[in-house]
């Protein structure tokens, strides 16, 4: 397999960058949904939000490296029957991109407002303090929101996956997993 991306198929940091990136969204956003319905008493309602935070960090460090990865690499050609299909797909992935990013950094300032710093395996972070009032219900309004409609691009996007793989046998799914074309 490849390392870099060319016109044909992903390579291999492209596809270890979607597939990481992807299993800590898709537990955040689960971890997420989960949390919301806990009461104080229930044994998952202080240790969840811990690992929450745990790996949205990573999730945020991923999408950094995701992100300048994929401006800096030619991105495959997308086979498609119709333009719409194509404007369909950069559209959804760019508006992915940036609401996985406002979601991790709305995340982070919540985490913000109770210390200078978040320890994250013995590495002191940085906070954010933007010194207005409500900063973690502000913040926890957009990241709630934001994760919802995220949610909704992410099924749209495996939806047309699914589509063009098992309905117009495209073989989408041997680009996206970075197999020889």
């Amino acid at each position: 397999m490849k390392f870099k991306n060319n016109a044909k198929g992903y390579g291999i940091l492209s596809v270890l960058f979607h597939w990481l990136f992807a299993l800590c969204i898709i537990a955040l956003l689960a971890s997420g949904a989960y949390m919301v319905t806990l009461t104080y008493y229930h044994p998952w309602y202080h240790p969840l939000p811990y690992y929450h935070k745990i790996v949205g960090v990573f999730a945020f460090f991923l999408w950094i490296g995701r992100s300048l990865w994929h401006f800096c690499q030619p991105q495959p050609e997308i086979t498609a029957q119709h333009f719409w299909e194509i404007l369909a797909a950069k559209i959804t992935h760019y508006t992915m991109l940036l609401l996985s990013g406002i979601v991790i950094i709305s995340g982070y300032i919540i985490i913000s407002t109770d210390t200078d710093f978040y320890n994250w395996f013995g590495v002191q972070l940085p906070t954010v303090q933007l010194d207005m009032e409500h900063q973690a219900d502000l913040a926890g309004f957009w990241h709630k929101y934001i994760a919802y409609g995220l949610t909704g691009f992410i099924s749209l996007h495996v939806l047309a996956t699914l589509k063009h793989q098992f309905i117009d046998k495209r073989k989408l799914l041997q680009k996206i997993f970075g197999f020889k074309q």
